[in-house]
């Protein structure tokens, strides 16, 4: 059988390479890591260390690599191999440098190489083999241009080398750098910069860029916060071009907690400090004379203050691991970014879990003002049926030997009072709408995450509030794999306090919006998202919304009405709006749900999206299903439960596939029976909605 919905494994995998294209220079990292490497035992001048990895620099390899002896020779093999240059030769330039390779490769194939390249411009260069030498092997030469080797690739590396596909291996057993030097700048300039909330006047922390007339960079200083991506622990970090909150020249920032001082050569800098959504984002020229120093203080001032109406904005998808990277300095970036409830996640598949928390419930919660840390997990993962999210955990919740029945995961999350979801549903990556056709008619799932990676995508979801299930919206950027802390986020009104258990229970009721740049405010007769009313027929219902974005960041393009999945109502914007109010009003003789959709345009002509969780309105106690699409909407599910159990298994398709192929294959003749009675339980409850349908309708012919 043919799967309908296939995991789209190498889609994600593809946007992690992208992602990698430009990272930040390394300052350490220690061996547990969610990535594949292995050093390797190879050296060439020049080259410090030599690395099989599975991403870098916007490349990816599927495979594993080796050292060999090749008539006489030793020689390098493996899809994909990044290279760490001396220091000594080249660190943080700007310039060019020659690289000369021989590899053993058949006629014509395309080889890439990619590198850590200063400022804007590919940092990917193909060559096709030609005339091979006497040895056997065929010599490339790449030139790279504005080349800068300041560790920014996976685990420090500078440079990569791989086929096309990132599928075949590549056996290389040479490779020469050149470069001339580059002159030091004699003079410099002393920079320090300090910001302030303008509502308060205390230190704030924010996110940063800085950039010399080249859009170049420089290295950020001590001051700057260490953040951890995987193992690495970074200054320096990517903002993925279309991220609403950052409409500067170059995708390059770093952390400040209030002050940082630093060293720079002189000359004309252009400064930008954001801090999410809510505040205004500063624009600054600076001119540093040599031998100067130059202080500037900065009072960021708000756009809007959500929580102040009770609003909170939370994360609910980051991987940070807890033994490396302190609460303080976690929190100091949540405090940059504007997050209010940081939800860390634990890792998980079938062999082992990354990305650990170090306690659980509220041993490990953290707090820095009205900035929360608050420990989940990601588990358990699998390709074959999506990844689950358990959010707000007493105690982690894991059974390798039984672990593809999500659903037993799913009712200890919910004893223990946490929340349950499903993850990448933006995406459609991994199968989860297979794991949404099983567990949700059990009831089981109280959040989609349907916003991610600047994609919102709404189909499964509007299936099943249409077929009568209740599911709130979420947003999560699974930092550090596709995007930084905050670049979709949910917003929870809380009533009160904030506390994570009530942030945590409005997400699960659905007293939220989610939103990658422009605001929701949304009621019906009064009431906000997540409300369930229950009317008389012919009841009034009516409707007020209005959606509005920080003009520093895009402007908004329209607000639609959502009733049963289809839009009732649309208001469209004129050119430079901020703001866009909607109004309607219906009576109601159905049961039935509704929510509001806002879309805008970034800065930088990016599409933006907001989107509320829905309303539910019953009528005499009944349901509020489209009637309409029941029986093709449970057909269609029938087909994702025959894929989930019928579909072979493929083990290659997980991400940590080097640690997980081997037990997938052991574990799934064992569990596939258990799945299958499972799947058997979830297309009898859908029958039985049929059933109840035509039994209405006979009723009410």
């Amino acid at each position: 059988m043919v799967p309908r919905h296939p995991p789209r494994t190498h889609v994600y995998l593809t946007l992690l390479a992208l992602l990698a294209t430009i990272q930040a220079p390394l300052v350490q990292a220690h061996p547990a890591d969610a990535r594949y490497h292995a050093e390797l035992d190879w050296r060439a001048e020049h080259i410090q260390r030599t690395l099989a990895v599975a991403w870098t620099l916007g490349m990816r390899g599927r495979g594993q690599g080796t050292v060999r002896d090749i008539d006489g020779r030793r020689c390098l093999e493996g899809p994909l191999l990044a290279f760490d240059v001396e220091d000594a030769f080249a660190f943080d330039i700007d310039g060019p440098v020659t690289v000369e390779v021989e590899v053993l490769a058949p006629q014509d194939a395309e080889i890439l190489l990619a590198y850590d390249r200063s400022g804007a411009g590919d940092s990917k260069l193909t060559a096709k083999t030609q005339q091979a030498l006497d040895s056997g092997s065929i010599a490339l030469t790449f030139e790279l241009a504005h080349a800068r080797f300041a560790g920014r690739g996976a685990f420090g590396s500078d440079l990569a080398i791989g086929t096309a596909d990132g599928q075949n291996v590549i056996t290389l057993c040479r490779l020469a750098l050149r470069r001339d030097p580059t002159p030091v700048p004699a003079a410099t300039a002393d920079f320090e910069l300090q910001l302030r909330d303008a509502a308060n006047g205390q230190l704030c922390a924010a996110r940063v860029g800085l950039f010399d007339a080249n859009g170049r960079t420089p290295l950020p200083g001590p001051e700057a916060l260490l953040v951890e991506t995987f193992s690495d622990q970074r200054r320096l970090v990517f903002v993925r071009p279309g991220n609403a909150t950052w409409p500067a020249p170059r995708p390059h920032a770093f952390y400040v907690d209030g002050t940082y001082r630093m060293r720079l050569p002189p000359g004309r800098y252009h400064l930008v400090v954001s801090k999410g959504p809510e505040y205004r984002v500063e624009q600054v020229d600076v001119l540093l004379e040599a031998n100067s120093r130059r202080q500037l203080s900065l009072a960021l001032k708000r756009w809007r203050d959500l929580p102040a109406d009770g609003w909170y904005s939370g994360d609910v998808h980051l991987h940070i691991d807890r033994r490396s990277s302190p609460n303080s300095a976690i929190l100091a970036q949540m405090a940059a970014e504007d997050v209010h409830v940081a939800s860390l996640l634990e890792m998980g598949n079938l062999h082992t879990t990354h990305f650990r928390q170090t306690a659980w419930g509220e041993a490990s919660e953290a707090r820095r003002d009205n900035y929360l840390l608050v420990p989940g997990q990601e588990d358990p993962r699998l390709s074959h049926r999506g990844h689950a999210l358990a959010l707000h955990l007493q105690r982690p919740v894991r059974d390798p030997q039984r672990y593809f029945l999500y659903h037993e995961v799913f009712e200890q999350v919910r004893r223990q009072g946490g929340v349950t979801g499903y993850a990448h549903l933006a995406g459609e990556w991994f199968g989860a709408e297979r794991g949404l056709a099983i567990d949700v008619p059990f009831s089981l799932v109280d959040v989609l995450e349907i916003l991610q990676f600047g994609r919102c995508n709404t189909e499964a979801w509007y299936r099943f509030l249409n077929l009568g299930f209740e599911l709130a919206p979420a947003a999560g950027s699974d930092f550090p794999y596709l995007d930084l802390p905050g670049a979709v986020r949910t917003y929870v009104w809380v009533d009160g306090e904030l506390t994570s258990g009530a942030w945590f229970d409005g997400l699960a009721a659905g007293r939220s919006f989610v939103t990658d740049g422009p605001m929701l405010r949304f009621e019906v007769n009064g009431f906000g998202p997540g409300t369930r009313l229950e009317l008389a027929t012919g009841d009034p219902l009516i409707i007020r919304a209005v959606a509005e974005i920080n003009p520093d960041l895009g402007q908004i393009e329209g607000i639609e009405l959502i009733v049963h999945g289809d839009q009732a109502r649309e208001v469209r914007a004129e050119d430079g709006a901020e703001t866009l109010r909607l109004e309607h009003r219906l009576q109601a003789e159905e049961g039935l749900w509704l929510a509001v959709r806002a879309n805008g345009r970034s800065r930088s002509g990016g599409t933006l999206v907001a989107h509320s969780a829905p309303v539910y309105v019953r009528l005499a106690g009944g349901r509020f299903w489209k009637t309409a699409t029941v029986g093709a909407s449970i057909e269609h599910l029938h087909g994702l439960l025959a894929e989930l159990t019928e579909t072979p298994l493929d083990t290659d398709a997980e991400i940590e596939w080097w640690e997980t192929a081997a037990k997938l294959a052991e574990r799934w003749p064992r569990q596939r029976p258990l799945l299958q009675q499972r799947a058997a339980a979830a297309a009898a409850r859908y029958d039985a909605l049929l059933s109840e349908l035509r039994a209405s309708k006979e009723d009410n012919p």
